[in-house]
């Protein structure tokens, strides 16, 4: 498993605990009976990890348009296609299998 892997596990992990709500529960009891949560806090540093994986990891759409710059003029001026570049097209959802 990669690191933007594991991260995008925990941070889904994350998400499905704030959603339970199980957990929030726990910190509204405790305020209730005087004794607020006022420790460190996550909520900024998942959003700024959010960030960092989607810029490390490009979207469906940056890969097709990286896709469309580089590959295909090459395609047009050689006339000609290899199956890798046929293959990355494919994938890329910019062309079908015959």
């Amino acid at each position: 498993m990669s690191i933007v892997e594991a991260a995008r596990a925990l941070l889904e992990k994350l998400d499905a605990i704030e959603a339970h709500g199980g957990a929030l529960n726990a910190f509204n009891i405790a305020a209730i009976h005087g004794c607020p949560y006022t420790g460190p806090q996550y909520g900024e540093d998942m959003e700024a990890l959010r960030t960092a994986i989607d810029a490390a990891e490009p979207t469906r759409e940056a890969v097709r348009s990286k896709i469309i710059e580089i590959v295909l003029p090459r395609v047009e001026y050689n006339g000609a296609m290899s199956l890798d570049i046929a293959d990355a097209l494919i994938a890329a959802g910019l062309a079908v299998k015959p």
